[in-house]
């Protein structure tokens, strides 16, 4: 299990606390410092069938500063791919991994049921 966060991120603290009051105790990975390589974003986007844009954290200040709303289109996959490994501030965090799940952002509900089926 990896999970990529920015620790002073309040959502993302929330979500490892809700990790670690489970007992579970993932492969941490700080998102700024560490950012998944774009082998590892491909891997992720074909193995788990997701749209690229969902990786993108829309609300983030690099994402207006590349002003990525109104060029977003014009870029290739591969270039959207190269971005996102090359600037961890632009993923949608926290990121959870597992065998069979990736999870973006945190949603209680969704880190339960992935809980239910890591501890099954």
């Amino acid at each position: 299990m990896d999970f990529y966060h920015y620790p002073p991120c309040s959502t993302c603290q929330k979500a490892k606390k809700h990790l670690l009051r489970h007992n579970l105790t993932p492969t941490v990975h700080h998102i700024k410092e560490q950012p998944p390589s774009v082998a590892t974003l491909r891997q992720w986007v074909s193995r788990y069938r997701m749209d690229i844009r969902v990786f993108f954290n829309t609300r983030g200040e690099s994402y207006r500063a590349l002003d990525l709303k109104n060029r977003y289109q014009d870029l290739s996959f591969d270039e959207l791919l190269t971005l996102l490994s090359q600037d961890g501030m632009l993923l949608k965090r926290p990121i959870l991994v597992t065998e069979n799940t990736l999870l973006l952002g945190y949603n209680s509900t969704q880190y339960d049921a992935l809980i239910r089926e890591v501890q099954s």
